[in-house]
């Protein structure tokens, strides 16, 4: 083979890889946008029960094509296709060799490092009494409206993940265990349990403190009681409640 020959033949297969890892970077971009639509539709009316919140809206979609590399790479692939439809008998030109060169010199020589963080958009829209609020990372979601309202939003993104995987009509059961339920008012709490009721997910919680007006919406209640420094036992709290007694622990 001539010299040209086996220059030709090894950009073939540098352009080829870095094709191939466009075309990827392609795919994950229309596969974030079909995932952000789908959990957006998969959370549409968790939060509804709840009156202070007119509205809840989750926006997830691709960042990928702002960012620096994808540019540069769409730019080569384009070009190249343009070389091997027309010239690929030829060596490459020098615009090609160009865009080539600045792609190397962008992704450099050792494995390309991809900031999660800035690979998407994620956004919160909020319609609470009224009017509308944004909440694009964590600390803006705790902090879009009060304790509980803020904690009613994370569950229901939770919720809108989990029947992602786990389609409702599957029949399959999950059970939550939910920390500091204190910080949701007492009459979200019940309305908490219906929806998750709904969506055939069970709660288990801890309180601290008993509360008539809380404890009223589990059916199955339970006091743990120290019998000694090493044993106890846990006894059902109330006369409604529909478990009967366990044994000791």
């Amino acid at each position: 083979l001539s010299q040209a020959n086996l220059l030709r033949s090894d950009y073939q297969l540098v352009a080829q890889s870095i094709t191939e890892f466009s075309e990827k970077i392609s795919s994950t971009h229309q596969q974030l946008n079909a995932l952000g639509k789908r959990l957006t539709a998969s959370m549409k009316g968790i939060a509804a029960p709840f009156e202070a919140i007119g509205e809840l809206d989750l926006s997830v979609s691709s960042n990928l094509r702002s960012l620096d590399y994808f540019s540069a790479l769409e730019d080569f692939r384009v070009a190249h296709e343009d070389w091997r439809m027309h010239h690929d008998t030829d060596l490459p030109g020098e615009r090609l060799i160009s865009k080539l060169s600045s792609l190397v010199d962008m992704l450099g020589t050792k494995t390309l490092v991809v900031d999660v963080e800035r690979s998407f958009k994620f956004e919160v829209t909020l319609i609470e009494d009224g009017k509308a609020k944004k909440a694009k990372t964590d600390d803006e979601i705790e902090n879009i409206s009060s304790n509980g309202t803020s904690y009613i939003i994370i569950l229901a993104l939770y919720i809108g993940l989990i029947n992602m995987i786990r389609r409702p009509e599957s029949g399959v059961q999950l059970q939550f265990c939910i920390d500091e339920l204190g910080r949701v008012d007492t009459a979200s709490s019940g309305k908490l349990i219906e929806i998750l009721d709904q969506q055939n997910i069970k709660m288990f919680s801890a309180l601290p403190m008993e509360s008539a007006d809380l404890l009223q919406h589990y059916p199955n209640c339970y006091m743990i009681v120290a019998k000694s420094a090493n044993q106890r036992e846990y006894r059902l709290f109330g006369d409604d409640s529909k478990t009967p007694v366990k044994d000791k622990l």
